[in-house]
């Protein structure tokens, strides 16, 4: 047989073994179209969810304009905006502008502005300078460089798609006349800016990324130890042999839970070698300019050590009731796989939010949604705040990592009811 032939004979055998695994239909087929389903699917309604979720919302407006002798733009663009609020097609609708250029002063820069959000929380605020009008009035496009009308729209992490919503909301108002002119005889226009504490200038870089990564990879590794240690067990015919042990069956689970987080530990510990990788290899980048680099401070490794910890431990949880449910490994496999799809996605959308939303507070009904909070509220403490959920981001922490073990003792209480019932042994 020439070689040609012969790699083309290997080649057919492998593909017709492969395809009398029933997986492989559920890999090539039914996961791709799930996963990409689910992701359209999750951005779709988050999407509508987010568009319409502003009511009742404030919305913070300051306008210093000084206007001149006939008109003040900046009041202008206030009444309209105040009118959208009130019309139900508008995105702006039922959402509650405050007015605060009655009792700031009207000389407030831009750093003024800064501490004005970050202390009293006026996020969003739609800010109008001193002399919006009096730059207006003297635009003209035939005198070559002139300083344009801006108007800002400035927001904490925690509003921004609340701040991205005001920000088209404002361009549509100032795009069209009488602020901005079909002919650009008249022009103004809009800029939107995140304000971010010291310290705490990474919120929308690297560490959004580092941290979805680290807890995809906690849910993703535990699924060869869980699948192995109990649908592996049944496969083989071991597990009865297990199961006549003089302990009760809960101890067994505890048993191997326990022999499941040494692996964790030292998978969490690994880990961090690899962040520590990623973060040099990434600032020592060429690609990158000298300030688009990042620093990951012992207290960031920290909290990814513990975030990828408490995740994989629940994930180790999860895997157990599941795996006690198959009767082979490869389909615990793989539906531990499909279970963790849905997780997987929801943490990408929360590195995309920047966190979790008012409006989408029902993700916490998702256990990792959690481990991605621990993380961003451990690493950005002041920056979160203004958000926290009761009153202290420390307290936060404590509660995101309870809904974890929580979420792990009743994975436990599933799996030994059954164990309980024998089904690992019956089927």
């Amino acid at each position: 047989m020439s070689y040609k032939k012969q790699i083309f004979t290997l080649i057919k055998q492998e593909l017709r073994q492969a395809f009398r695994t029933k997986n492989i239909y559920l890999v090539i087929l039914v996961m791709p179209l799930f996963l990409w389903g689910l992701q359209s699917g999750i951005m779709y309604f988050t999407s509508e969810t987010i568009d319409s979720g502003y009511e009742g919302k404030d919305l913070y407006f300051l306008n210093t304009d000084e206007g001149n002798t006939t008109t003040n733009l900046g009041e202008e663009i206030n009444q309209v905006l105040s009118l959208l609020t009130t019309m139900n097609e508008s995105q702006m609708y039922k959402v509650n502008v405050i007015d605060l250029s009655s009792i700031l002063y009207h000389d407030i820069n831009s750093d003024g502005i800064y501490d004005l959000i970050k202390e009293n929380d006026y996020s969003p605020l739609v800010f109008i300078p001193n002399n919006f009008t009096s730059l207006y009035s003297s635009f003209n496009v035939s005198d070559g460089e002139v300083l344009i009308p801006e108007v800002s729209v400035y927001y904490l992490p925690a509003d921004n798609y609340f701040g991205m919503a005001i920000k088209n909301t404002i361009d549509g108002i100032v795009y069209a006349p009488p602020f901005t002119m079909v002919s650009y005889e008249k022009v103004t226009s809009t800029k939107i800016e995140m304000v971010t504490f010291e310290g705490e200038e990474n919120a929308e870089s690297m560490i959004g990324f580092i941290t979805f990564l680290s807890v995809m990879l906690a849910l993703i590794a535990p699924a060869s130890y869980v699948t192995a240690s109990f649908a592996g067990e049944r496969e083989k015919k071991t597990m009865e042999s297990l199961l006549v042990l003089p302990m009760k069956r809960i101890d067994i689970l505890i048993g191997k839970l326990i022999a499941g987080s040494f692996l964790a530990v030292l998978f969490s510990a690994v880990n961090l070698i690899g962040v520590a990788f990623f973060s040099f290899t990434v600032n020592s980048s060429t690609v990158l300019s000298d300030d688009a680099g990042f620093e990951l401070s012992p207290a960031i490794y920290l909290m990814i050590f513990v975030v990828m910890l408490f995740t994989s431990f629940a994930a180790l949880g999860l895997g157990i009731s599941i795996s006690s449910l198959m009767s082979d490994q490869k389909t615990a496999e793989t539906t531990y796989m499909l279970t963790m799809i849905l997780p997987i996605n929801i943490v990408g959308l929360i590195v995309l939010l920047q966190g979790v939303p008012e409006t989408l507070s029902w993700l916490y009904l998702i256990p990792w949604t959690h481990s991605m909070a621990v993380m961003n509220k451990g690493v950005f403490p002041k920056t979160y705040a203004n958000s926290s959920l009761t009153g202290s981001v420390t307290l936060d922490i404590v509660f995101h990592l309870g809904v974890l073990l929580i979420f792990v003792i009743i994975s436990m209480v599933v799996a030994s009811k059954i164990f309980d019932r024998e089904g690992v042994v019956s089927n």
